[in-house]
């Protein structure tokens, strides 16, 4: 089985390709390291809200799949982080996806999780697991720009919430080796 985003969301993500991307705002979840929304403001003013609706598969097993809607009004960003980008030309806009399924508790202490406590896990497609009952889902955004940089939006564990990953691609030059300035004495 597999839960995939709405028509919208795949007719919005198409649009983007070949846009340039300025600035991403997130809206932080609250004690938590980790986006409720995320809004992508592109070149000419427009903008799409991405966040993730949340979907039933059976009692005690729901999953969130990513949703992408254009937008139009302004939002108070007082409890929004933003990023700003100069060059980011979006190539490449993929879907994310992968495999969940719910495992019985595995906890010595049963009474910690309730009666018939089951466990959510997620990991890559084709993944062995211990259930019959697994869900393909559509979990995240990855978008490629024309130089490589890649800006990823991951479902997390957390219901509701994203991890937000911005990679640039790698330079031609070494890695080098990576000290703690508070350990190394830096000499002038």
């Amino acid at each position: 089985m597999t839960t995939t985003c709405d028509s919208e969301t795949t007719t919005n993500l198409r649009f983007l390709v070949g846009r340039q991307l300025v600035r991403v705002v997130a809206q932080r979840y609250p004690g938590y390291l980790a986006y409720s929304k995320v809004i992508l403001t592109f070149s000419d003013n427009s903008s799409i809200l991405v966040d993730l609706e949340c979907r039933t598969i059976s009692p005690k097993f729901e999953v969130c799949v990513v949703r992408a809607r254009t937008m139009n009004a302004q939002v108070n960003l007082s409890d929004w982080d933003c990023f700003s980008f100069a060059d980011f030309n979006l190539g490449t806009v993929y879907v994310i996806r992968r495999d969940e399924w719910i495992e019985p508790n595995t906890f010595s202490d049963a009474s910690l999780v309730g009666r018939n406590g089951v466990e959510q896990r997620f990991g890559n497609i084709g993944i062995e697991t211990m259930s019959d009952h697994v869900v393909t889902v559509d979990a995240g955004l990855s978008f490629l720009s024309l130089t490589g940089a890649e800006l990823r939006l991951d479902a997390d564990t957390f219901p509701l919430v994203f991890q937000l990953r911005y990679v640039v691609a790698s330079s031609l030059l070494p890695d080098g080796s990576k000290f703690n300035f508070n350990v190394v004495p830096v000499s002038g």
